[in-house]
């Protein structure tokens, strides 16, 4: 045996469950490993032999430390394989981009089940990950995982490992149609199809996430209506997923506009792109040059992307 110094990740196959696992940074003799290198390079192995005490990495995939260092591991079983190498969180040591921290996934048998991360804005050359590491936790945090359930009428599920140490971080699996909790110990059945079908994991510090993501366009009635000096005005923007369920990424182009009885642009209250949410605009009554305007009925619209809807508004002085 000896030392695999080496950056890239080794992977070994461990015939008893039917799936690749991640070696411990030793090369055994008649051995089979595999490993993904993303540019052309040489590698020497150090002849001096180790000698380890286990064959097979027992590295922990699931702990926390604190919300801004934390992991959890996701497992894919079916009839005959399983995938359970798949590792997201966050890590102060991470990157924002590539990093050690993310490995690329490993090859597949015909037939078998696997998870993967897709990261084409790194491009490297490689789109399917086996772990995704971020730097720095935000208020709402997506993982798009994709899922090949096998060769058809098999029986596949998902799992999760290490959620329930979790403290104060909260994970969601989501699709177009639903948003349910991902908790440890739950077994969630997903598609045994042979093209990728993607799911959404959203992480956050909120335990009521699921009540308030936002699924539907809204765009409420303002208040108060008639109004004085001010009104309130609150619109939804949705989460979109394209068919096969990957995460519609894009802004929205928001515009939201005051005008008067004639169908005149009085106030511009918002013009620019936006992130799926729930949010407040206030109008004082007045024009995009700051003037008053006079006491009337004006019609407050929005538009994003093909969404449209107009509010009738009353001011009084």
């Amino acid at each position: 045996p000896v030392r695999w110094r080496e950056q890239m990740t080794l992977w070994k196959w461990d015939a008893q469950n039917k799936d690749f696992v991640e070696a411990d940074g030793v090369l055994r003799p008649w051995q089979g490993y595999w490993v993904l290198a993303d540019t052309a390079r040489s590698v020497v192995l150090d002849p001096q032999p180790v000698f380890a005490q286990s064959g097979m990495s027992k590295k922990a995939r699931s702990f926390f430390i604190s919300e801004r260092e934390w992991r959890v591991q996701l497992v894919l079983h079916s009839d005959e394989s399983q995938d359970a190498d798949n590792v997201i969180g966050f890590s102060e040591r991470a990157e924002d981009g590539y990093d050690s921290f993310d490995r690329p996934e490993p090859p597949r048998m015909l037939g078998s089940g696997r998870i993967f991360f897709p990261r084409k804005q790194w491009r490297r050359g490689i789109v399917e990950y086996a772990s995704d590491i971020r730097k720095g936790f935000e208020k709402v945090n997506t993982f798009e995982m994709g899922i090949v359930g096998g060769m058809e009428k098999q029986k596949a599920f998902l799992s999760v490992e290490g959620a329930s140490g979790l403290r104060s971080i909260y994970l969601f699996l989501a699709d177009p149609d639903t948003v349910i909790p991902l908790t440890e110990g739950q077994s969630y059945p997903v598609a045994a199809e042979s093209e990728p079908v993607y799911k959404t994991i959203f992480a956050t510090a909120d335990k009521d996430f699921a009540k308030k993501i936002p699924m539907q366009f809204a765009f409420r009635s303002p208040y108060p209506n008639p109004f004085g000096p001010v009104v309130n005005i609150q619109y939804t923007l949705p989460y979109r997923w394209k068919e096969n369920g990957q995460l519609n990424k894009r802004p929205y182009d928001v515009r939201l506009l005051v005008f008067d009885a004639r169908g005149r642009v009085v106030r511009h209250l918002v013009k620019r792109e936006m992130q799926p949410g729930h949010y407040d605009a206030v109008w004082h009554a007045k024009t995009n040059s700051g003037r008053p305007v006079p006491s009337g009925a004006y019609f407050c619209r929005i538009t994003a992307g093909e969404y449209r809807s107009v509010r009738k508004i009353v001011t009084v002085r």
